[in-house]
């Protein structure tokens, strides 16, 4: 696979969004994948992928390097590995990141923890992530993830570190109508700044046989703090 792209100073974002203007670079990706039989591997792939742009005005905007595997063994555990080199001025990022994943294959009861570490934004970095999901009784389904990044200077200079939980709980009591909680908890600091969020919202979906669907909204999803207010929204398909 391999793109080429070219945004100039003045595209215009209401044509469709884009992060960064004035560059071009091209990105180039190879793929291998593999299903080996009489193995207790059940499938297997490896990725290297490049990816280079450079600004209008002259200069490298960023480089990028990152190799990577994946295998799937046969008691549905599936194990991960990458490693990144990023260059983007004055920050020469060098990362590994190892996953391993278990009940990969059953969609409310699959799990996944991962460790990321390496040099990052001039610092010594450190993420991690556990993420589970159950189904303790038929329809009614527990969500939990929880993540920590932690980068530290060599200098004076303070300490970014961020923490994150989110707990979900969904009750499907038939097929047409289903409630939901979601709670998000976390704490930032960045640069010496710091800021946190506690924010619990609740939902009710009704599915209406003609294909139309009722949504109840209590609190505010993008809130920092859990608010105090409703939302009805309702879809209805159109045909042309």
């Amino acid at each position: 696979n391999l793109d080429y792209t070219d945004i100039s100073p003045g595209y215009a974002p209401t044509l469709a969004f884009v992060h960064e203007r004035g560059w071009r670079g091209f990105e180039a990706e190879i793929n291998y994948s593999d299903q080996p039989a009489n193995s207790a591997v059940l499938n297997w792939g490896a990725r290297v992928q490049y990816e280079t742009r450079r600004r209008y005005a002259g200069g490298l905007l960023d480089e990028e390097f990152s190799l990577g595997a994946e295998a799937l063994l046969r008691t549905q555990v599936k194990l991960g590995a990458e490693v990144e080199l990023l260059k983007r001025p004055p920050f020469d990022d060098r990362t590994l990141l190892v996953s391993v994943g278990w009940n990969t294959q059953d969609a409310y009861r699959n799990g996944t923890l991962t460790y990321q570490f390496g040099d990052q934004n001039g610092g010594r970095s450190a993420y991690w992530s556990f993420e589970q999901l159950l189904e303790p009784l038929p329809r009614f389904r527990i969500g939990l993830r929880v993540e920590q990044l932690n980068i530290r200077y060599a200098n004076s200079r303070p300490r970014d570190i961020a923490n994150q939980a989110i707990f979900t709980l969904n009750y499907e009591i038939d097929p047409e109508r289903v409630v939901g909680l979601r709670w998000v908890s976390n704490h930032l600091e960045f640069e010496g700044e710091l800021s946190s969020t506690n924010n619990l919202y609740l939902t009710y979906l009704q599915r209406l046989r003609s294909g139309q669907e009722l949504y109840l909204l209590w609190g505010a999803p993008n809130a920092r703090q859990t608010q105090n207010k409703l939302a009805v929204k309702f879809v209805s398909p159109v045909e042309w």
